[in-house]
This record gives C-alpha cells, structure tokens and sequence, in this order.
C-alpha cells in the first residue's frame, strides 16, 4: 500500500505565499491531478512532495513515514519533467537504466527491466539511439521508462505532454495512464490543462492562488462545480447575470435583456431583488423553435464547423456574446445567413447558479 497525504502544507517565497494551508489524500495505484491556471502553485506543491522545497509548516507523510524533510534520493519517487531532462550524451537504454546503475543493479538483471520497458512504451529498436534522434513524443517515453524503472513508490508528472502537439498528447496521456495502472504506481499529476486532467485522473484536486478550492472524481467536478471558479474552469462556458426575480417554486430570474429563465434550483435562502451569475455549458443547449420555452434570444454572428459540431456564436439582445455546440441538424443551421434571428432553449437543468461565487442548490 502506498498512500501520500499533504497535511496543512504552506509554502512562502519571502513575502509570498504560494501554497496555503492544502490539505489531500492520494490512495494507493490512484491517479491525482493537481490542475489549475498558470502561477496557482501546483508545480511548488509538487516540488515539495518530490523534496526539492521544504514547506514552510505543515507535514508530508507517505504510508505513515514523515517524509518532509527528506532528501528526494531517499523518498523513492519518480518524476517527469516537461522538459523531458535526458541525458543528451546516453543512448536510450543509458537514459531508462541510469538509475538502476546508480543503485548498483547487475547488468544483466539491468537490461532485463530496460528492455521491457522499451516494448511497454513502445520503443523496440529505438534502444541505440541518442536523444537528438528522436521526436518529442518519444523522448518524453523515455523519461517515462527512466522514471518507472526503478519501481517508484510514487510516479510525479509536472507538466509531462505540454511541449507536444494535440494528437500526441492525446495519445500518450492514455499510455500513461494504462502504464501507470498496469504498474500500480500512485501518481500525482500537474496540468493546466482540464481536458488532460479529466482524461487521465481518479482524482482531480482544483487549485487557484495557492489553495484547494474542490477535490473530487473528474465526473464530481465537471457534473457538480462548488464555486464560480470550478464551474469557469473546468467545461466551456458561458456566464450571465441575473437578478432573482421569482422563488415561490423553481428559483426564476430576470437577465439584463428582460428575458426571464427558470432554473431547477428551489432554495428560501434568496429572495427577489438580489444578483446571481449563471453558468451554461456550450454542449448543452440548442436551437428551439420561437415557440418553446425557457430560452434567449439574439442574432447569429458566426458559425464554425468543428468536425462533429458546429459552434455557433451568437449576440444576445443585451449584446453580450453567447455560444452554442450544435449536434443535431448540422446540414440546417450550417445554412443559416449571418444575423439571422435565433432562439436558444435552455432546460432548466443545464444551468448552474452561484450567488457570490458559491453554488446554490
């Protein structure tokens, strides 16, 4: 069993404080995300975890053992860095067995473990070659078998595709993912990335400016947003003001533009008059008939084919700009004419709202 538990962790930089007061539980064989914006503090709360930075308080304790202040060659772990940091003068098999060599492992039981790992992450006949012999996807393949060689008591990935293009990414955070659960490595994940994060994760914990804002599964996260921020940052979205215009059944509120939707919210705690921000995710709203209920209004300002979708961009009457994924009819309402009047049906329960900043159920 191997389970990593950061206990009211703070990291200051002299006057900044980076990391504050974070508290999570990985599990064994579990794959925890760290996502947020850039500067959140991820990479800090990661570099502590490997030992290359001390916390300023708080303790890190890995299957019971206090490791805080362990130095990193003594914590067991294995990490993947962006930059995939091979060494440019070893061939590949150097690279994956560097530190089996270091921990003095005999040279035949050494190829063994190296040459496996080069079928698993599928570099057979690539074995000889030097790093600037390869592409950016199989160096960071590499760097993957060089961490996983020597058995890691946990697997720390800090940005690991974020140098590659859309399709390798893809790809290679399902290898990673499917390697690390065939080895039953826990790992702690770093991404901006929320498409990534979702993709590869057991576990997503969401930070922004040093502190833990939601933790959950990727489908608790996405289906069931805390906070404004979560909501924004995980899904595409769209956000409207509104005022609380009716409570006495289904929480109704009024937009700038007069409009009036029903949400599937019923809560006493609001009353009429008071300001809420509602948030809509692209791919759940359509085109409806001018007849059907719950819905804007606006004109069509741009439409993009995308494949299986088209999105389509479109100027409500109070002139802020709202966005829809079309699924269904692609072929009609690829046709329309740009400024066409149109109507979006928003179902009740494809709308979430906050009330400074913080869900309401």
């Amino acid at each position: 069993m191997v389970e990593l538990v950061l206990e009211d962790i703070h990291i200051m930089y002299d006057d900044f404080h980076a990391i504050k007061g974070f508290n999570l539980t990985v599990k064994d064989s579990e794959i925890a995300t760290l996502l947020g914006p850039s500067g959140c503090g991820k990479t800090s709360l990661l570099r502590a975890v490997a030992g290359f930075n001390i916390p300023s308080s708080g303790r890190i304790f890995l299957d019971d053992e206090d490791i805080t202040e362990l130095p990193p060659q003594k914590r067991g772990m294995g990490m993947i860095f962006q930059n995939y940091a091979l060494w440019p003068h070893m061939s590949v098999e150097a690279n994956i067995g560097y530190g089996l060599k270091v921990r003095k492992v005999g040279r035949e039981e050494r190829k063994k473990i190296v040459m496996d790992l080069v079928k698993q992450v599928q570099l057979e006949g690539h074995d000889q070659k030097f790093p600037t012999q390869l592409s950016g996807g199989q160096q960071q393949r590499v760097a993957l078998a060089r961490a996983l060689a020597i058995s890691p008591k946990i697997l720390l990935c800090d940005e690991p595709l974020s140098n590659l293009d859309f399709k390798l990414r893809v790809e290679l955070r399902t290898e990673i993912r499917d390697i690390a659960k065939q080895h039953g490595v826990t790992v702690v994940y770093v991404t901006h990335d929320q498409t990534e994060a979702l993709a590869i994760s057991d576990k997503v914990a969401i930070i922004d400016e040093g502190t833990l804002i939601q933790e959950g599964s990727p489908l608790s996260i996405f289906s069931n947003p805390e906070t404004l921020f979560v909501a924004n940052f995980v899904g595409e979205n769209n956000t409207l003001d509104a005022t609380v215009s009716d409570t006495s059944g289904k929480l109704k509120v009024k937009l700038k533009s007069g409009e009036e939707l029903i949400t599937n919210v019923t809560n006493s705690d609001l009353a009429p008059g008071i300001d809420v921000t509602l948030v809509t995710r692209f791919n759940e709203l359509n085109f409806a008939p001018a007849e059907a209920g719950n819905q804007l209004k606006g004109k069509l300002r741009h439409l993009a084919f995308m494949g299986d979708f088209v999105q389509a961009e479109i100027t409500l009457h109070d002139d802020k700009l709202f966005t829809v994924n079309i699924k269904e009819n692609l072929e009609k309402y690829s046709n329309l004419e740009m400024g066409s009047e149109v109507s979006i049906q928003i179902p009740a329960d494809a709308m979430f709202v906050f009330k400074d900043g913080k869900r309401v159920v």
